[in-house]
């Protein structure tokens, strides 16, 4: 293995200044038997050896943590290795099987197709009372009194009503219908079996009132649960709720 090369090479390293030490403790008696004008050439050797000793300490320390990381390292790939050889069993198991095949036939969801569409009843919205409103916060109902919000409700309905009847018609229609008809499939894929209008809808099948207006209408609906707000492709939609 690599990591065991390198120790191979430290350890090279450590013998070599170790047989250099050796060959500078040889020098000792020759040293020594210089004058004293060759001291400095003893001090310098005497120092050159201190050197070599600290180099091979510090060699020591890193092999020693060279070791250390090793097992460390070993160890992780033996835990690896017990991990690898659990997921086998499991995989491998009779309850994983039975399991895992039950979830690979389970069939995708796809979107509801006309027919099935068709078939769902078109909800209307329910009118509200008195205590539901005062219920709402003052600054989303405002001074809008219960017989307002229940003639919007009837508007809403009534556009519901007018906007369906176009969507499930499966006789001739007017070109211009037929354009709206279209356009409305098109949404419905993306609220599939849900009863939903938009502020648009409101405009084109004559509620008259402000844009201003139809949001407080609109807030005070969605406090009553009656409808929840859904946003998708730029476009918002009201979904109405069962009751």
């Amino acid at each position: 293995m690599m990591s065991e090369r390198k120790y191979s090479d430290i350890q090279d390293i450590i013998n070599g200044q170790r047989q250099y030490c050796e060959l500078l403790k040889n020098t000792k008696d020759v040293v020594f038997g210089l004058d004293d004008g060759n001291c400095a050439l003893v001090t310098e050797l005497r120092q050159e050896m201190g050197s070599v000793t600290t180099g091979i300490g510090l060699l020591k320390t890193a092999l020693g943590e060279m070791k250390n990381e090793n097992e460390k390292l070993q160890a992780a790939i033996c835990k690896l290795q017990s991990l690898e050889k659990f997921v086998d069993d499991v995989e491998d198991h009779p309850d994983f099987q039975r399991l895992f095949c039950s979830v690979e036939k389970e069939p995708a969801m796809v979107p509801m197709s006309e027919s099935r569409q068709s078939k769902r009843p078109v909800l209307s919205v329910p009118g509200i009372t008195i205590a539901e409103l005062e219920n709402v916060p003052f600054y989303t109902r405002g001074r809008i009194k219960v017989e307002d919000v229940n003639d919007f409700i009837s508007s809403v309905n009534s556009t519901i009503s007018k906007k369906y009847s176009i969507v499930r018609n499966r006789n001739n229609l007017k070109y211009e219908d037929k354009l709206l008809q279209n356009v409305y499939k098109q949404q419905e894929r993306l609220c599939p079996g849900l009863t939903f209008f938009t502020e648009d809808d409101l405009k084109k099948f004559g509620f008259l009132r402000s844009s201003l207006a139809v949001s407080k209408m609109i807030n005070i609906l969605r406090a009553t649960q009656r409808i929840k707000e859904v946003r998708s492709d730029g476009f918002v939609r009201f979904v109405v709720n069962e009751v």
